[in-house]
């Protein structure tokens, strides 16, 4: 069994309430801190130890584990994420991995020797994923307090330190002074922490009743135990006492800012004390004597080689969090004092650089938000404003090696030069947009020449030093928008491009291109360069982006580039149309008439294969558009056919006539006028089209007055032209439609002399595209009884008359 749980947890109390309380006569318990074991040892050597420890003699485990016959021996291996943490620095680590697998393995083999042992392994649960869990076994959580727990707990607290609240004039700590703190309250040893806080002067109260930040109340509880601490050595000055209490504060960051640039929650003793002597910060007896004097910083200890190793953490992330910003600001504080002290002195950043150059503080969420917080204290004067313009020039002078500069021999990680430069650039850049609330890109490089060139030079050195991650999580956390910026020469006022940097994120109903006059523009014969532009940088988002727009850039290379004035290029509203990413403010009738106001300025051979699309789309969507939305749509296309194309090609025509034919059924005003401009289109169109594609009595009306003889005469001309065996085999619903057609232009002679013709043409199977309406004319057309089976099946199939008896042969035509 696999036991997790946070620090303080209980993890090892119930290996000692397990110990104490197990049965003797079942169960022979042993309980092994994994800490006081060799880490480089087998599990049988490990257990050897521990019986060593607790006897004072060297006891063989199979004659400790077969002493009591019938009593099953239960092995408690209190703290694996200890051996985890402190011994990886020597250890191999297919070693820690494959630890419980070699438990799970010593327990089958004791098995199999007839000596069956129970293990239970307590472990951290932010380092379960660092081991791997044999299969089948049990993983039990001790998940942190709920509120019923809390509150239990606090009355036990309350009860057992009555006395010490009535001494002092105290209240007891109350359920609602905490809650606010649920995070920590969660976590019993933290719970301690707060109510020992609380127990000098209710100083939890006073803290929910002033409603403090988070930050504000870190502050208050580290600086208070770390001062109680303090205290402890002796009686001294209070001067004396607030600088021994500032010295452990600042050796506590800068622990904490190792952790954070090492990408771990633990570091190992020897780290600490090279961090801490680089920065003039040693601990006087070393890092035991300094971690050892704070309950919420945790230690985790294993023997290597008899070598007692070493590694420390904070019992809650964001203790470390909360210091490592903490360092940082008061290193801004120092470099803001020395500007305003002497404005014209040259910036010595060498602190700053050693901080803030091995990784970008967007890697963590609640850094950026600690630092926004305390920025946020910094009154707003000439101060935060001094650190804002300083900021800017040290991130104009970060590449160029200031000659001021002190060298700092603070390495927590080893990182090339170029990379540490790039995240001194990011780190500088976000700390002050966090002061500003935002920043122009124009305060921070040079904009004589080309500001978004150089912005862009500025952005790709970044990603190429940045890790994939860091790169994602700089990205989402900063926001760039393009706005323009006023320039006064000479008493003349231009406008010229900027950019606005800030933490917030808009989201986009669309993406608009922010500066189209200064995209290449996209033609055919050099497609292909483009494409192997992206393919060079290697850059998987670009091409990720090429992938699923390249058939676009092939088929539409002018479409890609908006014209002139413009933001959205007819390629981007096309694909909106198609996809219907469509939202407010623009709704699907504005959509149709940018996209077709847009296709008119593209030459033919890509504005007609557009506008096939287009007409395709509003085939399926006109239905359902208002009478005016129609006409809006409809009428623009006019427009543009007539002013920039020509007229309609008759491919374009014939994808047309859908939407001419919904309109007409309608029979609504508002699309009279705009039906009757679009006649020109069809003058003279080859009436088989029009046969095939219009059914409506209303389209082919609408096309000519054509009644009774002339009517009769032109069907005989689209019948003649027909290869009616292939139509009926191709598109036998063509031939219904004429059928139908003549039916209601009543033309009962005509369906008398070809009725029979076109039926014995069709497929059986396409009698299903009869209607019930359409049987009457083809009956008194027929000979009477023709092709009456098939009628009655189209009446049973709309109708749900009685099914046919079993057996009953499918209805044939008269021809087939």
């Amino acid at each position: 069994m696999l036991v997790l749980g946070d620090p303080g947890a209980g993890k090892s109390l119930l290996t000692k309430l397990l110990t104490a309380r197990l049965p003797a006569g079942e169960f022979r318990p042993l309980r092994v801190e994994l800490r006081h074991t060799p880490a480089e040892a087998d599990l049988q050597t490990q257990l050897e130890h521990a019986l060593r420890r607790a006897t004072g003699r060297s006891l063989s485990w199979p004659d400790w584990s077969e002493a009591e016959p019938g009593v099953i021996p239960v092995v408690l291996l209190d703290g694996f994420d200890e051996l985890l943490q402190a011994g990886a620095q020597r250890l191999d680590s297919a070693r820690h991995w494959g630890y419980l697998r070699e438990v799970q393995q010593f327990q089958e083999r004791e098995a199999e020797l007839g000596r069956p042992l129970i293990v239970i392994v307590t472990s951290r649960t932010v380092v379960a994923d660092h081991a791997e869990i044999p299969y089948h076994s049990e993983v039990l959580r001790l998940e942190p307090f709920a509120e019923p727990e809390i509150e239990r707990w606090l009355d036990i607290w309350n009860t057992t330190n009555a006395d010490h609240f009535d001494r002092h004039g105290l209240h007891p700590l109350s359920l609602q002074a905490v809650l606010p703190h649920r995070d920590l309250a969660a976590q019993p040893l933290l719970l301690l922490m707060l109510a020992l806080y609380d127990a000098v002067d209710n100083a939890q109260h006073r803290l929910h009743d002033e409603e403090l930040s988070r930050t504000q109340l870190y502050d208050r509880l580290l600086t208070e135990f770390v001062r109680r601490q303090a205290e402890k050595d002796g009686p001294m000055p209070p001067p004396e006492v607030a600088f021994a209490v500032q010295r452990e504060l600042y050796r506590l960051s800068v622990v904490a800012l190792g952790m954070f640039h090492r990408g771990t929650q633990a570091i190992r003793s020897e780290e600490t004390d090279r961090d801490l002597s680089a920065l003039g910060a040693a601990a006087a007896g070393g890092t035991g004597l300094l971690f050892g004097r704070f309950f919420f910083v945790h230690e985790a200890q294993a023997i290597v080689a008899e070598e007692r190793l070493r590694s420390y953490e904070f019992m809650h992330a964001t203790f470390g969090e909360h210091l490592a910003v903490r360092l940082i600001d008061h290193a801004l504080q120092r470099l803001a004092e020395a500007a305003s002290t002497d404005p014209l002195a040259p910036l010595d950043d060498g602190e700053l650089y050693a901080l803030l150059s091995f990784t970008p503080l967007t890697d963590r969420a609640q850094l950026v938000q600690n630092l926004r917080e305390r920025l946020e204290a910094w009154p707003v004067n000439e101060q935060r404003a001094g650190l804002v313009s300083r900021l800017t020039d040290l991130f104009r002078d970060a590449a160029w090696e200031p000659a001021h500069r002190t060298e700092v021999a603070y390495a927590p990680v080893r990182k090339t030069r170029a990379c540490r430069d790039a995240v001194y650039e990011v780190n500088l850049l976000l700390i002050t947009v966090l002061a500003a609330g935002a920043v122009h890109a124009s305060r921070l490089v040079d904009d004589r020449d080309d500001l978004l060139g150089e912005w862009r030079r500025h952005a790709r050195g970044w990603q190429a030093q940045l890790s994939p991650s860091s790169w994602e999580l700089l990205t989402s956390t900063l926001t760039l928008e393009p706005c323009p910026r006023e320039l006064s020469v000479a008493g003349q006022v231009t406008v010229a491009d900027d950019l606005r940097i800030s933490t917030t994120y808009t989201p986009r109903d669309h993406h608009e291109l922010r500066w189209p006059e200064r995209l290449p523009e996209l033609y055919v014969s050099n497609t292909a360069d483009l494409v192997r532009r992206v393919m060079f940088t290697a850059d998987a988002d670009a091409e990720l982006l090429l992938h699923h727009s390249y058939s676009l850039l092939s088929r539409f290379p002018r479409a890609t580039a908006p014209e002139d004035g413009e933001v959205r290029s007819p390629a981007e509203l096309l694909l909106t149309l198609l996809v219907k990413d469509v939202i407010p403010p623009l709704t699907l009738p504005d959509l149709y008439v940018r996209c077709l106001n847009q296709s008119g300025w593209l030459p033919r051979d890509e504005a007609v294969p557009y506008l096939e699309a287009v007409l395709r789309q509003l085939a399926h969507d006109a239905p359902s558009m208002p009478d005016d939305a129609l006409a809006l749509v409809l009428s623009t296309l006019h427009r543009m056919a007539t002013a920039g194309m020509s007229g309609l090609a008759p491919v374009l025509v014939e994808l047309l006539l859908p939407c001419v034919r919904d309109a007409l059924g309608r029979t609504s005003p508002h699309l009279a006028e705009v039906l009757d401009s679009l006649r020109v289109y069809f003058d003279g169109h080859d009436a088989i089209h029009l046969t095939l594609l219009g059914h409506s009595t209303y389209t082919w009306q609408w096309t000519g007055p054509l009644y009774g003889a002339e009517a009769a005469h032109r069907l005989d001309g689209v019948l003649a032209d027909l290869d009616l065996r292939e139509t009926a085999a191709s598109r036998p619903a063509a031939l219904v439609d004429l059928l139908r057609l003549a039916a209601e232009l009543d033309l009962g002679h005509w369906l008398s002399a070809h009725a029979a013709e076109i039926l014995s043409a069709l497929p059986a199977e396409a009698f299903g595209l009869l209607r019930p309406s359409d049987l009457g004319p083809l009956r008194a057309a027929l000979e009477k009884g023709e092709y009456e089976a098939e009628f009655q099946e189209v009446e049973r199939t709309w109708r749900g008359g009685p099914t046919p008896p079993a057996g009953t042969p499918a209805p044939r035509s008269p021809g087939a």
